[in-house]
């Protein structure tokens, strides 16, 4: 597992997460930080557990018309950021494509 730092926009975030995990967010990442992480304009997942361990995984097939959509159907689990909010995490783990403890719906 790679540790990688990066900085994009938080587009969105689940509310109340399970037991050990602090936050959920959705961001879009604005520059390149090929090879290592992520690449320019995609989807990343960040999770960041109660114990401090962050990891980052691609989630393609989310944009933001799916924020959105979930946000909707499901207020109280899904919140959208509006507007995004510039976010930076370091010492992410970064695995492109995994499962994780935290699905998306």
């Amino acid at each position: 597992m790679k540790k990688i730092t990066i900085s994009g926009n938080k587009i969105g975030c689940l509310n109340n997460p399970k037991i050990g995990i602090k936050e959920v967010s959705i961001i879009h990442i604005v520059n390149e930080f090929r090879p290592q992480g992520p690449a320019e304009n995609s989807i990343i997942r960040v999770i960041v557990e109660t114990n401090g361990f962050k990891q980052a995984s691609y989630i393609p097939w989310v944009g933001y018309f799916d924020l959105d959509r979930e946000s909707f159907k499901f207020p109280k689990r899904w919140k959208i950021i509006e507007p995004s909010k510039k976010v930076s995490y370091q010492n992410l783990n970064w695995e492109p494509f995994i499962k994780s403890p935290q699905p998306l719906p």
